[in-house]
């Protein structure tokens, strides 16, 4: 907002900026743990989840993708290039809302290792530009697609280097630990651990470093935070504040908070990496990655999940009679 609002007008952009499609990006990362390997078990199984952390959901060239600081995932333990399972984390594909089956969440495909192509344009004290993972998820199924996330076409798509000034509004919007905790002793019946999804919003000014590209204050604003307070929010989507929601830009990615100020990398030093992340090296996270299903077998898989995901109950149930003949054919 580079022209003076009313103070109304600043009221109601400020209010308004947390639930606009930005800032509805921002996923909470679940990471899993498995007491038995697959190896050892015969078929995957996540014991329990653990861990805070935040990513957000990106679209590029029809694909889906979480970046994510790469502290937030070996912070947790993860070995991104040897992990102790095929799905070692999870996001889910609402923003918000219930989840009662494995397509409700989005698994990691690969890792697009663009950090090794993020060419550093300025000497920063203060961020390591290249803490960046950029994972690539499996497609979700038709009935599952994501309700909110940035479609990149352009580093237009971010906010640019230009458009960042001196007292701006910035919002970063994440998982604090504190409000996304587990809890063990009190989970309903039959569950051996709850936990909440809750996004918070924090709003501060930009501040130019002599010695770095700038920051964001909390002080006037959001008043006393720390690491203790905003442990999980690394990760977090930072954005700018319009008039219009529909006009509000990405502006970076959170990778600290500590003493009333955020770190951030900003996205117009990453953007050609991000956009470009086909030209960079990649590591299978899951092996299905590079497998295909085929045959009957992938027609039994559609015909089932069809046949429980159909809106429509009269066509589920034709599904379901196609699934049992096929699955008689296949079996005799």
């Amino acid at each position: 907002m580079n022209s003076t609002p009313s103070q109304e007008e600043l009221k109601r952009a400020l209010s308004n900026a947390p639930s606009s499609n930005t800032a509805k990006s921002c996923r909470r990362i679940f990471f899993n743990h498995l007491i038995e390997s697959i190896k050892d078990r015969g078929h995957f199984h996540s014991d329990y989840f653990f861990g805070s952390g935040t990513a957000t959901l990106i679209k590029i060239q029809d694909k889906l993708f979480m970046p994510t600081p790469k502290h937030v995932i070996e912070n947790n333990h993860i070995d991104i290039e040897n992990p102790q399972n095929e799905s070692p984390f999870w996001i889910t594909t609402k923003h918000n809302g219930t989840w009662k089956s494995l397509h409700d969440f989005l698994m990691p495909k690969k890792l697009w290792k663009i950090d090794l192509e993020i060419k550093e344009k300025a000497e920063y004290k203060h961020i390591n530009l290249t803490d960046l993972y950029l994972i690539e998820l499996f497609t979700p199924g038709q009935y599952h697609h994501p309700d909110h996330f940035i479609e990149i076409n352009s580093d237009s798509d971010f906010l640019s280097e230009q458009e960042f000034y001196e007292g701006q509004f910035l919002y970063a919007s994440g998982y604090p630990e504190h409000l996304n905790s587990y809890d063990h002793e009190n989970a309903p019946e039959g569950f051996s651990h709850s936990t909440n999804v809750i996004r918070h919003s924090m709003i501060g000014i930009f501040k130019r470093d002599n010695d770095n590209f700038g920051h964001i204050s909390y002080e006037l604003t959001e008043g006393t935070q720390n690491h203790k307070t905003t442990n999980g929010m690394s990760g977090s989507i930072v954005y700018n504040v319009q008039p219009d929601i529909d006009q509000i830009k990405p502006a970076g990615i959170l990778v600290s908070c500590d003493n009333n100020i955020g770190r951030f990398i900003p996205f117009f030093e990453v953007a050609d990496a991000i956009i470009g992340f086909s030209t960079a090296n990649s590591i299978e996270i899951d092996p299905a990655a590079e497998k295909f299903i085929q045959g009957p077998e992938a027609l039994e898989y559609f015909l089932q999940y069809e046949a429980t995901h159909a809106p429509d109950s009269e066509y589920s149930e034709q599904l379901k009679s196609c699934l049992k003949i096929l699955k008689g054919m296949i079996h005799t």
